[in-house]
């Protein structure tokens, strides 16, 4: 499609798959990231596990609903269909986008609370600790 020939509508459609594709791709990637987080040494528990669980939720409807509206731009060539504002794409589009931010804010959220809460022990007691294993090893 050369651009001299796509009109406003066209245009729009073409933004709005680029859009959607990066959205997309960001909600994997952030609710791989999330669930990443639970693997790690930060403990979550309490309201940060609910919000981290809440943003799981969120981000994989996210992720589908985003898979829906994707789906639907070749239904729409097919039927040559230059609709920005056709109700299936919208309204999954829509969904998507809502659902995305949501899911960011409660994962960022959980992750500070979590983060904030978390006690970090002091890193002069644990080289003070690995001393003094060391040394109890190799008195044995």
């Amino acid at each position: 499609m050369n651009d001299k020939e796509s009109t406003p509508q066209e245009k729009a459609l073409a933004s709005a798959t680029e859009f959607l594709k990066y959205s997309l791709a960001l909600s994997t990637g952030t609710l791989v990231f999330g669930v990443g987080l639970v693997s790690g040494d930060l403990k979550v528990d309490g309201v940060p596990r609910v919000l981290l669980m809440a943003s799981w939720i969120l981000l994989a409807l996210s992720v589908g609903l985003g898979v829906l509206a994707w789906s639907r731009i070749p239904v729409m060539v097919a039927k040559e269909i230059v609709d920005i504002e056709d109700k299936h794409f919208t309204q999954a589009g829509a969904s998507h986008q809502v659902s995305f931010v949501l899911g960011i804010l409660a994962l960022g959220v959980a992750f500070s609370w979590a983060t904030l809460t978390t006690e970090h022990p002091d890193p002069k007691e644990a080289q003070v600790c690995c001393v003094c294993e060391t040394a109890q090893k190799g008195s044995d």
